[in-house]
Parts: structure tokens; C-alpha cells; sequence
């Protein structure tokens, strides 16, 4: 019958003299052995001398690092370098924001090993959202099928 009784009982000798966590972790200079209840009663206490820990009023939800739907991005200008291939214009360096540091970027290209035909600045002011799509937008119907 013990051996039967020391099979049945799974839970283990307990650690502490504290009611509420037998088998937790154990403090020594507690008086019950419990950590967990002497972190709470140490809590209290500094509170007692402190006051209370300042709570602070919510504000609403946490800003989000990437913005707002309705935060629109402030106008840019840019002054963007292009060469002429002999088919097209294209891009020739990085778009730059001062348009001295752009016209002088064109003055090094001219002077380098091998210039091209010509070179232009061109300004871009966006005062509007920029939309970026990869790939190529393809219409299809409502139909199942595909077809409109």
C-alpha cells in the first residue's frame, strides 16, 4: 500500500514554508523561505518610503516608426545627373540635393577618361506621396476565368 501511495503522489517535497508557492524559488532571509512573496513585500515596503511609482497616463496607441496613413512626406527637390547614350538620356550618378555638388559632379565626368556626348540636370520636386510598384500591373476581370 506505501509503495502504491509513493506512486500516486506526483507532486514534489516541497521547498518553502509558503502556502501559495510550495515548490518555488527559495529566499533564505524570507521568513516563510519564499522568494517570490518577499519580492512583493519588499515591493510594498519601498513604496511605503518612495510613494508610489509614477504612473504614467496613456496616450494612445505607440507611435509608429514608419508614420501615419496621414503624414504626408514633406517635398523633396532633387537635382538628378543624366548622360546622353546616343539612344536615351540616363542616369549617370547619385541624385544629389544641392545642385552646386550635382553641376560639379557633371564637370568631373566631362573631364574623365570617357565622356559622354552631353550632360543634363534635371530637377525633381515631388509634392506628392510617392507610390513604389514592382513588377507590371496586369488587369484581369471579375470572371473566374480571367476574362473581363
Amino acid at each position: 500500500a506505501l509503495d502504491r501511495l509513493e506512486e500516486s503522489v506526483s507532486t514534489a517535497v516541497p521547498s518553502t514554508r509558503c502556502a501559495e508557492h510550495p515548490t518555488g524559488p527559495v529566499d533564505e532571509s524570507a521568513p516563510d523561505l519564499c522568494l517570490l512573496c518577499e519580492t512583493r513585500r519588499r515591493t510594498a515596503r519601498r513604496a511605503e518610503f518612495n510613494g508610489p511609482a509614477p504612473q504614467q497616463a496613456p496616450t494612445g496607441p505607440a507611435p509608429s516608426r514608419y508614420g501615419m496613413h496621414g503624414d504626408r512626406p514633406q517635398p523633396q527637390q532633387r537635382w538628378l545627373p543624366q548622360l546622353w547614350n546616343g539612344q536615351a538620356w540616363q542616369l549617370c550618378g547619385t541624385p544629389r540635393r544641392d545642385r552646386r555638388e550635382a553641376e560639379l559632379f557633371i564637370a568631373a565626368e566631362r573631364r574623365g577618361p570617357r565622356p559622354a556626348m552631353a550632360y543634363r540636370l534635371v530637377l525633381e520636386f515631388t509634392d506628392y506621396e510617392v507610390l513604389r510598384v514592382w513588377g507590371i500591373p496586369a488587369r484581369t476581370g471579375s470572371e473566374p476565368t480571367g476574362t473581363p
